[in-house]
């Protein structure tokens, strides 16, 4: 039963022109505001949540078979929206750190190179050792660079172009050093 009107809501006790929905407690309406009801039934939502996913966990502990074949049907029926999910989270994720790594703005740290598309744009170890460093943390290409964001930036890389970067690692120095 809504009702609206100027009434007192039994719970915060402010008087308010909205519309106040009647709860029937033992017979007689009691009468709450949107604001308090909307708290409410978030507390209650939030209290039980943790009994849900507890009882969700031992159903699909026990049933296994049942919710790896559910979850396999899902991927199987969504592969173009995951492969396009999964294509922007990695582009988010590399334009983040290349903008953090970049003093400026996004392009090469290359004295004399002046690429600045994305595509091209690379993290640059500058004391070299990358390889190893990628090894030791079990990261290499998209899943490095969420653990860049995942270890809050830490120091010592720049950003650079493949070609700056592969002459770098190959070479020693970058062409566009020479002249």
């Amino acid at each position: 039963m809504d009702d609206v009107g100027l009434r007192l809501c039994k719970h915060c006790g402010l008087q308010s022109i909205t519309m106040f929905a009647a709860i029937i407690k033992r017979g007689k309406p009691s009468y709450r505001c949107i604001k308090c009801r909307r708290i409410s039934g978030l507390r209650s939502r939030n209290k039980y949540r943790e009994k849900r996913n507890a009882e969700q966990r031992i159903r699909r502990a026990m049933n296994p078979e049942k919710y790896a074949h559910a979850n396999e049907l899902w991927r199987k029926a969504h592969i173009e929206e995951r492969k396009r999910y999964n294509k922007q989270r990695h582009e988010y994720n590399k334009r983040t750190v290349l903008c953090h790594y970049s003093p400026d703005e996004l392009r090469c740290a290359c004295p004399g190179c002046a690429e600045n598309d994305i595509r091209f744009l690379c993290l640059d170890h500058i004391e070299g050792g990358g390889r190893q460093h990628r090894i030791s943390i079990k990261c290499r290409g998209i899943s490095f660079y969420r653990w860049i964001i995942r270890n809050r930036f830490p120091a010592g890389y720049r950003v650079l172009c493949h070609n700056c970067n592969h002459a770098l690692g190959s070479y020693g120095k970058c062409p566009h050093q020479n002249s």
